[in-house]
């Protein structure tokens, strides 16, 4: 049977086929004994089934499904990454391992500055090829500047 079929049997079961679907389905079981068989054990089950008294599920098999369902839609909704960081650094555990990775940003930034402040500065070539710096101006005596004065 195909899967079209499968839904056609359910339907017709559960008596929820139109009056033209349902007149379909019966002409094609007048023509297919396989299929026959199949609707009767089906019918023959469901109405077991139907005979059976409602039982309410366990206290402990309604809390386990809620709380599945609880995680699984937690699971799925999309939060933000700010949402999923502040969870990560003020969770439980989390607030530890945030402060701590916070410490570490902090020395690794620290030492990165470091190492760059006291890094040698490498001089610069000079365009030009200085020769012996000018002497020194020699005191003029103060007969020569009263002479000139």
């Amino acid at each position: 049977m195909t899967r079209h079929e499968d839904e056609l049997l359910v339907d017709y079961l559960f008596d929820e086929l139109s009056g033209e679907e349902a007149e379909a389905f019966e002409h094609g079981l007048e023509a297919d004994a396989a299929l026959q068989g199949e609707v009767s054990s089906l019918a023959e089950t469901l109405g077991a089934m139907r005979a059976l008294e409602p039982e309410e599920p366990p206290a402990w098999l309604s809390s386990k499904v809620m709380a599945e369902a609880r995680q699984v839609a937690e699971a799925t909704q999309s939060k933000s990454l700010w949402a999923r960081l502040r969870r990560i650094m003020w969770g439980p555990v989390g607030g530890l391992v945030g402060a701590g990775a916070l410490a570490v940003m902090f020395v690794v930034a620290g030492q990165a500055t470091l190492q760059r402040a006291s890094a040698p500065v490498a001089e610069a070539p000079m365009p030009f090829e200085m020769g012996a710096p000018p002497a020194a101006p020699q005191a003029a005596p103060a007969e020569e500047l009263a002479k000139a004065g």
